[in-house]
């Protein structure tokens, strides 16, 4: 008896979603650590990418579209976050100086 699955486009934007939906999820995650964050950009792009082709043929065969849609959305978010990260927050803690004592610190 042979147990090989044979492939149809069904299975191929399952593979495509799942793809573009881990992919964002990496590179959510990476937006969050420190030397990963150029990373997390590119990998979210990706991402973003390969979630658009699979909802582009989810939607041209009439399926669910959910899966495609969250990765999208967790792709731009992880795009913002990283780029706000490597390109603001150092903007803002350097717009505040170094001779800002916060408050509550003792002086001496």
């Amino acid at each position: 008896m042979d147990n090989t699955r044979e492939f149809t486009p069904a299975n191929e934007r399952k593979g495509l979603a799942l793809s573009g939906f881990i992919m964002s999820l990496i590179g959510l995650f990476c937006a969050f650590i420190v030397l990963w964050r150029m990373f997390a950009i590119v990998i979210a792009l990706i991402g973003l990418i390969v979630a658009i082709v699979s909802l582009r043929k989810a939607t041209r065969a009439g399926k669910s579209r959910g899966m495609q849609i969250a990765s999208i959305i967790i792709a731009i978010a992880a795009i913002v976050a990283a780029s706000y990260f490597l390109y603001m927050a150092p903007a803002e803690g350097a717009a505040s100086g170094p001779d800002k004592i916060p408050v509550g610190a003792s002086q001496h």
